[in-house]
């Protein structure tokens, strides 16, 4: 499988882009679309049905009518080639296509789901990851349910699901994405899952600035928080946990986690979780963040950092080997 970078983007360009790592257009696909102008006193964490609108000249498709969300948040290549897209926007769902942008499935019945117990649909969702041992896709479903969700990945029937410290999943629903109603005992914004070499699974709590690891069937194994508030109280702090890759070595030693608030990403020892430094700071030139949002890690070590709200671009991190610490 060739080495490629897959972004979400916005309007003008297509919703889904592939880049080789030099940053070069390899395709791209999807409904070119723009929210309907929101009407005075709408909800601006769009908790209501929102509607969007097709912008522009379309380079792809058609797609079935209401199929394309207004806000795409997480994008995912499985062992099978297959790329899945979620929205978080309500009514939330989970599509998947092929490599090339032809539409497979869409999970979810196209409602928001009532409560973190649904198990037909989703409220938030964020991020997926694909077992090839399995073919069960775990989705970190999270901008207002508090849980993670796995389903068949190609029936999409329903297996099982946990929050935090692997209890059920607990409501109610989130007020926001700033995580105003956080709870250390609740997921608060889960952003983000990502498994590893030994099949633990690394969970996302962004608004409680803390990533939880856990066992494939939900088992809670560790945890730790990222940055130098464990819960924070400010409305508008986003939390620290927005994101997280390893490196590719074997035992995948260090783990790499985006800090969309402090504006860095923070490496730590996987096996204990200890931080081992960071890097990154804010503002618009190179090496710097506005609020990264995602990241990944190529086959060579290179980390890719996706920015969003006013960053709008992917940075390339290269990898230039291991240095005694100073």
């Amino acid at each position: 499988m060739r080495s490629t970078v897959w972004a979400i983007a916005a309007a003008p360009a297509p919703p889904v882009i592939e880049f080789d790592p030099a940053g070069n257009v390899v395709q791209a696909w999807g409904a070119i679309h723009a929210p309907e102008k929101p009407q005075p006193g709408s909800d601006p964490y769009n908790r209501g049905p929102a509607k969007e609108v097709l912008v522009g000249k379309q380079v792809s498709g058609p797609y079935p009518d209401g199929l394309w969300p207004i806000s795409e948040h997480g994008i995912y290549l499985d062992y099978k080639n297959n790329v899945w897209v979620t929205s978080q926007t309500n009514p939330s769902q989970v599509l998947k296509f092929t490599r090339d942008g032809k539409f497979l499935k869409q999970f979810g019945e196209g409602k928001e789901a009532a409560s973190s117990m649904d198990t037909k649909n989703f409220a938030g969702p964020t991020q997926i990851y694909v077992d090839p041992k399995t073919n069960e896709a775990y989705i970190s479903d999270g901008y207002r349910n508090r849980r993670i969700i796995v389903l068949d990945a190609d029936t999409g029937a329903f297996k099982r699901m946990w929050g935090a410290y692997g209890k059920p999943p607990q409501d109610p629903q989130q007020k926001d994405a700033f995580g105003s109603d956080r709870s250390k005992d609740n997921f608060s914004v889960t952003h983000c899952i990502m498994s590893a070499n030994d099949d633990l699974l690394y969970v996302c709590d962004r608004a409680n600035s803390r990533v939880q690891v856990f066992k494939k069937d939900g088992t809670y194994v560790n945890e730790v928080f990222i940055g130098d508030v464990e819960h924070p109280g400010a409305k508008t702090h986003l939390g620290t946990a927005w994101s997280v890759g390893f490196s590719p070595d074997k035992d995948q030693r260090f783990m790499y986690v985006a800090d969309g608030t402090n504006k860095k990403i923070w490496i730590l020892n996987r096996k204990d979780l200890k931080v081992l430094g960071s890097f990154g700071s804010g503002g618009r030139q190179g090496g710097q963040f506005q609020t990264i949002h995602v990241l990944g890690v190529d086959s060579k070590g290179n980390i890719y950092a996706g920015e969003t709200l006013s960053g709008n671009r992917v940075q390339r991190f290269l990898f230039t080997g291991l240095r005694p610490a100073k």
